[in-house]
């Protein structure tokens, strides 16, 4: 059975969620009484099950969610087939470090690629969006839901500027589309009162295959766009890894 690693530059998801949890308590709004508000993983009105120490379902909650990738560019201007190699297959099994969240991979499916002969690659552009929404329930859920938005809302920059800092070659904005004052019916009764934000993450995604055919000689087909042109030496196309 052949193999396949589906890389990003970085996580989505985890990477705004990790920025948020660090700062969201820097704004002092977690010292106000009923402002101690969870930080979770998806979207906090579907999402509670999937969270760990989260005993306590009341709002308020923001969640961070990876919703959807955007092509950019197209798949087969960048595609590529070349042999394996000594750092390829160091790079394959570093990928086993990550936590078993952060890839589709499994160990298993890595030893495939780190030991196959041949390797196709395809490398493309997305725009990763990361959905950040927040909910409230209670007498004063309107107004609690108003100030939370604006420190979020405050916080999409910085978020923003670190990824960019930390990440070379991953574009990091904030999305024009963002709702405010969602009203809802809650399900014990009352009012639920949210807020949907977005990060725009434009980033590069590669497809690692093993290749069957080992006997066909094999070809390197350059990319047409300038910036994404790799450099070759015996057959070892490493210029062109992500990590």
């Amino acid at each position: 059975m052949s193999a396949i690693l589906i890389q990003y530059q970085i996580h989505p998801e985890n990477t705004v969620l990790h920025l948020l949890r660090d700062f969201f308590p820097m704004t002092g709004i977690t010292e106000r009484k009923g402002f101690e508000t969870r930080i979770i993983q998806g979207h906090p009105l579907f999402s509670e099950s999937v969270n760990q120490n989260n005993n306590n379902a009341e709002f308020p909650a923001i969640g961070v969610e990876h919703t959807s990738d955007v092509r950019i560019d197209s798949v087969a201007q960048n595609f590529m087939r070349f042999r394996n190699s000594q750092r390829i297959r160091e790079f394959f099994q570093k990928e086993k470090l990550k936590p078993i969240e952060e890839r589709i991979a499994t160990d298993s499916m890595l030893d495939k690629l780190t030991t196959a002969p041949i390797l196709n690659k395809f490398l493309f552009s997305v725009k990763s969006i990361v959905s950040i929404a927040g909910y409230c329930s209670g007498i004063t859920a309107k107004n609690q839901n108003h100030l939370i938005y604006n420190t979020v809302d405050g916080l999409m920059l910085p978020i923003c500027h670190t990824i960019m800092y930390r990440h070379r070659g991953v574009k990091a904005m904030v999305s024009p589309n963002t709702q405010t004052n969602i009203e809802m019916d809650h399900i014990t009764g009352g009012k639920i009162w949210g807020f949907e934000s977005s990060i725009e993450l434009h980033q590069t995604k590669a497809v690692y295959q093993t290749n069957k055919n080992t006997k066909r000689r094999y070809t390197y087909y350059p990319a047409t766009n300038s910036s994404q042109i790799y450099k070759t030496k015996d057959n070892d196309l490493t210029n062109g890894l992500i990590g």
